[in-house]
């Protein structure tokens, strides 16, 4: 830059008004003259000059840096001495300071010896300068550079009286003159000073980058010394006689004009190129960014095209018609899509369409290149390996005149779509056949609570021992195995209404194994093995069971030719430090059920999915990939975790951590043993099964209870109405005819809060659903149900009532 480089000439300088300061001092203690003055007749440079130069030259040098602060002080020495030397001029004073170093001969002038007054002034002036420019910047910096150009003013004057033999240019009045190497000395020390950060002082222009920059550095010089060499040559021509002196002055104005028109015109032209290539550039730079921005534009429309490709799930073709070349985008980095290496020709791809399809898609084809209509088929494509493909192709044809040259268009492998579609449709009907059977169970359920009812009070009248007794009890242990099969069937249609009961694991595992070796099969090994720190869980007995059964039975399809399956049930606590460490883990006492197996095992790229609804690895009919999802759904709505660990070829674990109650198992078994009691308060019965009807409110009635029997809901209200809201207890059957049991339970809650509902079906989970959906949850008892199970059912919820 041209800052540094005027830098690096502001030191040189400054070393060459050092040299000069110390070969005068040297010409001083060795006494010659040369060194002294530049030739015979010339003034001497005073000792104490050369001083001041070469302690102002020192000063110049040490402005960058840390010798900055030095630098201030030798130019304030140098200033100081200076304005002295002019008070003791203008004080007629002579202390002889001149002569402390060298003892000069003496002369006649006023003030022999002496440093001269313009050389004092210009000391004063320079010192000053360097003082401010190396102590401060902005304003400070101006002025000492505009007290360096005084100075260099008064020294150029000097040298222009050398030149044209002016004594009054270099000399005030009778006082010694400046040396003609002190003029010189003085306009490099200038120069040094004035280029020393020229970017932000008084001359900043000449380090400036511009067309004024350039001018002046090319102009400056030339306007100085030509004028004086021009001035210089007329005088000369005058003193020899060539030319008058009116000839002289008229061919100077001559030679200055038309220099200075020459140097106009230069200067002109120059800023006119400048301004040319200025506006070339600037064209140039304008057409290169209209480029930049075009291509840049191309890059990002290119860009934005990608990014839609790659994150779409569809393929984007381009079929070029002439080359019968087809070109991809979207693509996966290997180069195939769903096991498909990706036709490259048009021909090929018509190759791997199915065979009975083919036709069709060719006469579409044909259909679209005739008339430009949109392409939209459906078809199967054959892959390298696995079953076909279901693709479903979107594309437009681009013309030439009439000639189609191009297809545009998607394709999209819709045969994961049709493959859920499919599991849908067969869900839709499998819901359709649970709700057929949710509908018989319901019906027969009815028919069991009466068989059950009849056969218990026939059993109470009947002594034991004789054949009609016998006759009863097997009509009862029928009827109890007609009501299992009825929660089969409400289980198979998710109709079942959950119940959170107090449930002891081990024995429920316990219980269910015997059933499942039956069901996996004699190749497969069951061991079993419980703690003895299980906690009891509040659950649903019959979901906890499917949860056990369909973990069972998906462990038996991995283990397809036989193995070894583990449960192991055990108390766990998960504390802070295990949740830290397993994000999907909560903090709490759960009972922990692991059901472990040693088969195929899980691939790490299918874990992540096994909870999905209808994922399944097994073929196409073998499974609905439902009966995991039903495992995830029914531990998450108990509260609980399900974490899975497998390995292929190892085989596979699933946790289930379901959470405590904080009840003991023989808590559980001391319940469900208790003693049966009747009692005397009113219950309101509305049921519309008349037989049901019946039974109950002979049962209820045997047992000391006062009995309001209903029909329906509006009938129930009318008995609550006309009793005054003197009722104790309410046994309501869910459906009925106008108004539901849910309705009529709302009303009489409002009229008598507090009041202890309880509601039977042998329904739906909507019921249950329902129930959530009234506000206080009443009691829900499930049907059929034994006259023991009813009165310790109403029992218990007058006592909670009494109590609350």
């Amino acid at each position: 830059m041209l800052t540094e480089r005027y830098e690096r000439n502001s030191r040189w300088l400054a070393g060459a008004v050092v040299g000069l300061g110390a070969v005068v001092l040297a010409g001083w203690i060795a006494q010659v003259e040369l060194l002294k003055r530049i030739a015979t007749g010339f003034v001497a440079m005073n000792p104490l000059t050369a001083v001041c130069f070469t302690v102002a030259g020192l000063s110049v040098w040490a402005l960058r840096g840390p010798g900055r602060w030095l630098a201030v002080g030798g130019g304030a020495l140098v200033g100081i001495l200076g304005a002295w030397r002019i008070v003791n001029y203008v004080a007629g004073w002579d202390l002889a300071l001149d002569n402390v170093l060298f003892t000069g001969e003496l002369t006649e002038d006023i003030f022999p010896n002496r440093m001269a007054p313009n050389t004092a002034i210009c000391f004063a002036l320079v010192g000053a300068a360097i003082a401010l420019v190396a102590s401060g910047r902005g304003p400070a910096l101006v002025a000492g550079q505009t007290l360096a150009l005084a100075a260099g003013a008064i020294c150029l004057f000097a040298l222009t009286g050398y030149l044209y033999q002016l004594a009054l240019f270099y000399r005030v009045a009778n006082a010694i003159p400046m040396a003609l190497h002190t003029a010189v000395g003085f306009l490099v020390l200038v120069m040094a000073v004035v280029l020393h950060r020229t970017e932000e002082g008084a001359l900043w222009v000449l380090a400036d980058d511009s067309a004024g920059g350039h001018l002046a550095r090319r102009l400056i010089g030339l306007a100085i010394i030509v004028p004086l060499a021009l001035g210089w040559l007329r005088l000369w021509g005058e003193r020899a006689g060539l030319y008058p002196t009116d000839f002289g002055a008229a061919l100077f104005a001559g030679a200055c004009t038309a220099l200075f028109a020459a140097l106009i015109f230069a200067a002109a032209t120059r800023i006119a190129r400048l301004e040319h290539a200025q506006r070339r550039f600037e064209a140039a730079l304008r057409e290169s960014d209209l480029k930049l921005h075009r291509e840049e534009a191309r890059r990002e429309s290119e860009e934005r095209f990608r990014m839609a490709a790659e994150c779409s799930n569809d393929l984007i073709f381009v079929y070029d018609v002439s080359t019968d070349r087809v070109e991809w985008h979207g693509v996966p980095e290997n180069g195939a899509a769903g096991g498909l290496h990706l036709p490259v020709t048009g021909e090929e791809w018509l190759a791997r369409i199915n065979p009975g399809q083919r036709a069709h898609i060719i006469q579409a084809r044909e259909r679209t290149d005739r008339t430009g209509e949109r392409f939209q088929e459906e078809y199967e494509i054959n892959v390298q390996e696995g079953p076909p493909r279901r693709w479903f192709a979107r594309g437009a044809v681009i013309r030439q005149g009439d000639r189609p040259i191009r297809w545009v268009g998607t394709v999209t492998d819709v045969t994961e779509q049709r493959r859920i579609e499919d599991q849908l449709r067969q869900a839709q009907k499998m819901e359709a056949v649970g709700q057929l059977a949710g509908g018989v169970a319901h019906d027969f359920n009815n028919l069991l609570q009466v068989i059950l009812g009849r056969a218990h009070f026939a059993l109470t009248e009947i002594p034991p021992g004789t054949t009609a007794h016998e006759d009863l009890l097997e009509i009862q242990a029928a009827a109890d195995r007609a009501t299992g099969v009825t929660r089969q069937l409400l289980s198979f249609s998710r109709r079942q209404i959950a119940q959170r009961v107090p449930v002891d694991l081990a024995r429920l595992v316990e219980e269910l194994i015997r059933m499942v070796g039956r069901l996996l099969g004699s190749d497969i090994e069951i061991a079993f093995t419980p703690g003895k720190d299980v906690p009891v869980v509040m659950g649903d007995p019959g979901q906890i069971e499917q949860i056990v059964m369909n973990l069972c039975v998906n462990a038996r399809d991995a283990m397809s030719e036989g193995g070894r399956l583990v449960l192991d049930l055990r108390g766990v606590t998960l504390d802070e430090d295990f949740c830290r460490t397993h994000p999907w883990a909560k903090e709490g006492r759960f009972a922990l059920l692991s059901v472990t197996d040693n088969g195929e095992g899980i691939p790490p790229e299918v874990q992540s999915r096994i909870f999905e609804p209808f994922f399944t690895t097994k073929e196409p009919g073998k499974g609905t990939g439902m009966g995991l999802a039903t495992v995830y759904g029914i531990v998450q709505s108990h509260g609980g975790l399900i974490h899975v660990y497998s390995e292929a070829g190892v085989g596979t674990t699933f946790k289930v951590y379901l959470p405590s109650a904080g009840a003991a198992a023989e808590d559980v078994a001391r319940q469900a043993v208790r003693p049966v009691i009747g009692g005397t308060e009113t219950v309101l019965l509305a049921e519309d099964e008349e037989m049901v009807r019946g039974l109950a409110a002979q049962v209820l009635e045997g047992a000391g209870y006062r009995v309001l029997t209903a029909a329906n809901g509006d009938e129930a209200l009318d008995v609550f109405a006309s009793q005054g809201g003197q009722i104790d207890i309410a046994l309501l059957d869910v459906i009925m005819p106008g108004q539901s049991g849910l309705r009529v339970a709302e009303q009489v809650r409002r009229r008598s809060a507090g009041l202890p509902v309880i509601l039977t079906s042998g329904h739906s989970i909507e019921a249950a659903a329902l129930v959530a959906i009234a506000g206080p949850v009443p009691d829900v008892f499930e049907k059929p149900y034994s006259p023991t199970a009813l009165l310790r059912r109403v029992r218990e919820a007058l006592d909670r009532a009494a109590r609350a």
